[in-house]
């Protein structure tokens, strides 16, 4: 099996089209994008749910919210034509350039803004699933090199649409996005995988035996529920010592809020540790100073 297969038969048809081939990709979806560095090493990984999982966990797939519109700004391809003759020949092929709008959403849109001036590799999925980026094997699957990202200024609402966010990306490379173009049919929910969301702690109480803590998205403050002592770290003073935490009580009656339990609590920083997941959600929280 390779990329590029959809449902088409065996049939050698060289450049004949195959009756009942699925080859239509229609308009990107959802995007994903990655670290300059990051592939899938085999055209299994690429299939795998949990694999992607893995990866968005580690944050080297940024996936992003759903595409509600988007542009295709590419270049034409450049010719000259002779004054004389009137024939054309062909210069350099224009640059593949897209923008793409999002539900605007002001945290969001503030932690996005970070990509500006960075170099990602972009993956995409349009509504039937498809999954398309690059391949220069037939083995390794990864995203189109971008030139560097722009998130650009917020737009707002005219009356009859909705805020939105806009993202300019410019691939670099027209050979790796033409020629080297891999697409397959994922079998999973992969528009459902969600990027990690920001944590927040608050203190309730403190001391040497038990903290209180509660833990809420940073945007929208939700609680986060189902947490366990493995999930949280504590660091004594600005060291990185661990305090062991020996339990992690869930309110029964305050979503969110978990007293965490330990043998001799000193002056230091809880946090969440890593990237925590739940039920497919990530979560990143940053550290809460503790005075005992």
């Amino acid at each position: 099996m390779s990329y590029n297969q959809f449902s088409c038969s065996s049939a050698d048809v060289i450049t004949g089209i195959t009756p009942g081939c699925d080859i239509q990709i229609g308009a990107p979806e959802k995007l994903f994008f990655t670290n300059v560095d990051f592939q899938f090493d085999t055209e299994t990984l690429a299939k795998t749910e949990s694999q992607w999982g893995i990866d968005i966990a580690a944050q080297d797939i940024l996936p992003s919210p759903l595409v509600e519109e988007f542009d295709d700004n590419s270049e034409d391809d450049t010719y000259y034509v002779s004054p004389i003759t009137s024939l054309a020949t062909f210069i350099r092929e224009g640059k593949a350039d897209f923008t793409f709008r999002f539900k605007y959403d002001p945290c969001l849109d503030k932690r996005l803004r970070g990509l500006n001036g960075q170099q990602k590799r972009l993956i995409w999925v349009d509504a039937s699933n498809n999954v398309v980026g690059t391949s220069p094997d037939d083995t390794v699957f990864k995203g189109i090199i971008s030139g560097t990202l722009r998130v650009q200024k917020w737009k707002m609402s005219t009356g009859d649409n909705i805020s939105f966010t806009e993202i300019r990306f410019a691939a670099e490379s027209n050979y790796e996005r033409s020629d080297q173009v891999a697409a397959y049919k994922a079998d999973f929910n992969i528009k459902g995988l969600n990027g990690i969301q920001p944590a927040t702690l608050t203190e309730v109480s403190s001391s040497a035996t038990e903290i209180v803590v509660d833990v809420t998205t940073s945007c929208g403050g939700i609680a986060i529920e189902g947490l366990t002592d493995s999930d949280f770290v504590f660091y004594e003073g600005s060291t990185t010592t661990e305090e062991a935490i020996t339990g992690a009580v869930e309110s029964a009656t305050i979503p969110g809020r978990y007293t965490l339990s330990g043998a001799a609590f000193v002056t230091g920083t809880l946090n969440l540790r890593d990237v925590v997941t739940l039920s497919g959600s990530y979560y990143k929280g940053t550290a809460l100073a503790i005075t005992i």
